[in-house]
């Protein structure tokens, strides 16, 4: 009976819908096996996200968890550009840490933002997310991409929000016409291949 090898890679995150996200994204793929910081009893505690741009903190992170775990990495950071307001009033890399501050519990995250939105004269707020993606192998090789999803934020929620995405009752997407806490396995499948085909092909590299 053949042997299959399965090379292991850490996902650098335990945002629970990261890690659903990744998970749907990545289940195509065969020879590799996803685990998430949450399968890793060890790891009590997260990487800095220290930089103020999502590339520079992708970069970062996942030659903190490679070096840590000695397995391939794959991390991500985001960054939340909204177009009604200043280049000093921007969210960028701070979404959840408002002003510089500590980080913000989810349902803090919620009320802040839906504060902002409505507070702006605008129905629909146009904006986008900036998803920077990096892998990093115990080989010393990088690979790394950026995309930019383009977003409405809505002033009264949708739903519950999804856990660890607080936004998500708030965040419509423009193509699907839905906030991304009611999207369906099938919306979230067509919005992976829409933008998020190359971070598969990324793996093709390794």
């Amino acid at each position: 009976r053949k042997t299959i090898f399965m090379k292991t890679v850490v996902l650098g995150t335990k945002n629970p819908a990261k890690v659903a996200q990744y998970t749907t994204l990545f289940k195509s793929m065969s020879g590799f096996r996803f685990i998430s910081l949450r399968d890793l009893p060890s790891m009590d505690k997260s990487i800095m996200e220290p930089f103020d741009t999502a590339e520079q903190n992708a970069h970062h992170k996942a030659v903190q968890y490679r070096d840590l775990f000695n397995k391939d990495v794959f991390t991500n950071d985001q960054a939340l550009y909204i177009d009604c307001l200043s280049s000093k009033e921007q969210p960028g890399t701070l979404v959840r840490r408002v002003n510089g501050g500590c980080n913000l519990s989810d349902q803090e995250v919620h009320e802040y933002y839906l504060k902002l939105f409505c507070d702006q004269p605008e129905q629909e707020l146009s904006a986008y997310w900036r998803h920077a993606f990096c892998v990093a192998t115990i080989t010393g090789e990088f690979y790394e991409m950026v995309v930019d999803k383009p977003c409405l934020f809505i002033k009264e929620p949708i739903g519950a929000y999804t856990p660890g995405y607080p936004l998500s009752s708030l965040c419509k997407d423009p193509l699907i016409g839905k906030v991304d806490a009611r999207m369906t396995k099938k919306d979230q499948q067509f919005l992976n291949t829409k933008y998020f085909s190359g971070v598969v092909d990324l793996w093709k590299k390794v």
